[in-house]
């Protein structure tokens, strides 16, 4: 990617993070400050085989899906990178994107990449925080170092090594000495060490699905354009019952409809 291109969209990520809460170095919250931007965020366990997330226009909502099966850290860097595609590439011409990894085989995947990490950690901040956190030399630093930085950004072990290596703040030596020394220990006790209740190293499993959706089966069930069943496999996906919401099933109001049709991308 030209430097010119990487400068353009690190302007686009820190606008973007702007509107969101930040403490001293990471944003705090991704997944609120989302959905108080007007995104329609899904967040979904379909395991960790599954596609990590994707981006999605769809009637004039923005639509962010997330594997939360993934562990968090990477949960976060894929609501990241999904925000980076609405941002640089989604229009009526381009609806929808699908994330099975974030190799960056492609100039938009790159981008998307180099959106998320410049939004979790732009350059300015992790410089400042390696100069006021870290010990002077990086010979010195251990994996806990990097643990710490892990709570600070949000990322990952490997993000957090990238991160300093892009920025020529870690040389190849000390990156595969850090990396041999996270192989010996487990970074989820350094995680939680630091900070026991953080949970930066492991999958949430959240199911978080916008109201909309609920009122939506709802509505469409109470007025005969969905049957009993469609009802409950929806329902299901939130985890509740008819009953929980106060539904009698003792009779069906209308034909098949395939769930497909409801849920779209969310039942693949």
């Amino acid at each position: 990617m030209l430097d010119q291109k990487k400068k353009t969209i690190e302007m686009c990520a820190d606008r973007e993070r702007e509107q969101y809460i930040k403490n001293a170095y990471g944003i705090v919250n991704i997944f609120r400050d989302c959905r108080d931007r007007g995104y329609k965020l899904i967040r979904y366990p379909i395991g960790e085989e599954n596609v990590l997330g994707f981006a999605q226009l769809r009637d004039g909502d923005k639509i962010i899906f997330s594997n939360s099966s993934s562990r968090l850290s990477r949960e976060i860097f894929t609501v990241a990178h999904e925000l980076g595609h609405h941002v640089l590439h989604l229009s009526e011409d381009k609806s929808e994107i699908i994330d099975d990894n974030f190799d960056g085989t492609s100039d938009e995947e790159e981008e998307a990449n180099h959106f998320a990490i410049s939004f979790l950690a732009p350059k300015d901040l992790v410089r400042k925080y390696v100069e006021y956190e870290m010990p002077n030399s990086q010979s010195a630093w251990a994996a806990l170092d990097i643990a710490k930085m892990m709570i600070a950004f949000n990322l990952s072990f490997e993000a957090c090594l990238n991160r300093l290596q892009n920025l020529s703040l870690l040389d190849s030596v000390n990156r595969h000495r850090l990396t041999l020394e996270k192989s010996a220990n487990s970074v989820s006790n350094y995680v939680r060490i630091l900070d026991d209740s953080c949970n930066i190293n492991k999958a949430s499993e959240v199911i978080a699905i916008p109201d909309e959706f609920l009122k939506w089966v709802l509505y469409n069930y109470e007025n005969r354009v969905i049957p009993q069943e469609t009802l409950e496999k929806s329902l299901n996906f939130l985890k509740l019952k008819p009953s929980d919401v106060g539904i009698d099933t003792t009779k069906k109001i209308a034909e098949d409809l395939n769930l497909d049709d409801l849920l779209g991308r969310l039942d693949d």
